[in-house]
């Protein structure tokens, strides 16, 4: 299916549904906001459906890896998902989001992504939705994924980003799993660790979490390892001189990244 010709740019502008006074779809992200209110309520009753239906067609074509980097590279499919992603009074903008996860999954497509300026304000808006749970769990784990990738975690370390990653790991649950889980990706980096000890509140949120029993032996091993690599770091600043004789050798900090259900 998704290598007939066309097929996914069709689904793409049927999902994103901006049809014209006759209820023609057409090929456009962005509707005239005076007209298209009344047009899309005229059509409401064909419109909806056939935007669901194009949704859960470009879920399934998402969950495929061999199809990933294709989905990826569309222009007008990431567009028309990112935008869909926006419209939270509408249901399919959860499964959008999911989408943008699946998309993560191939590591090769993580560098496009963080480089989308759609995906990532997608991405940014779906982590600061405060009464929508599943938005910020696969925003998160979208995040997380693009933070295992070396290229762009000086690119999502953001201080908007890094001000939801501390909010939502103080949460619990899956979303606690990935915000730390991004915020030990991003230590690894020389630029975006800096970021993260000038943010108060999450060397506050690592350190009540390294030291809380009420969160998984996973999420305090990894607060303790993002912990780790920030006092290395100021110890490299500090340090001038030679190691001290005697100094006991300890090991470091994995430099390993971690993701989310990645495909190789």
């Amino acid at each position: 299916l998704a290598k007939t010709a066309d097929l996914v740019t069709t689904l793409s502008v049927i999902l994103r549904g901006i049809c014209d006074e006759k209820g023609v779809i057409i090929d456009e992200l962005e509707p005239d906001t005076i007209s298209w209110k009344g047009i899309k309520e005229k059509f409401e009753e064909t419109l909806t459906p056939a935007r669901f239906n194009a949704c859960a067609a470009v879920l399934h074509l998402s969950k495929q890896c061999e199809l990933s980097a294709t989905l990826c590279n569309n222009n007008l499919f990431l567009q028309s998902i990112c935008m869909v992603c926006l419209e939270i009074d509408n249901t399919i903008h959860t499964r959008c989001l999911e989408i943008l996860c699946n998309l993560t999954r191939l590591p090769s497509n993580n560098p496009i992504l963080a480089r989308n300026t759609y995906a990532v304000n997608a991405l940014t808006e779906g982590c600061g939705r405060p009464h929508e749970k599943n938005d910020r769990t696969w925003s998160l784990r979208a995040l997380q994924n693009i933070s295992a990738d070396i290229s762009s975690k000086e690119i999502i370390s953001s201080s908007n980003i890094l001000k939801l990653l501390g909010k939502s790991a103080l949460r619990g649950g899956e979303e606690q799993e990935a915000a730390i889980a991004s915020m030990l990706n991003l230590s690894t980096d020389s630029v975006a660790i800096v970021r993260l000890m000038n943010s108060k509140q999450i060397v506050k949120t690592l350190l009540q979490l390294a030291h809380s029993s009420n969160v998984s032996a996973d999420i305090r091993i990894m607060s303790c390892d993002t912990l780790a690599t920030m006092a290395l770091r100021i110890q490299s600043y500090a340090s001038a001189g030679l190691e001290p004789a005697g100094n006991v050798v300890t090991p470091l900090p994995t430099p390993l990244n971690t993701g989310w259900l990645r495909w190789n």
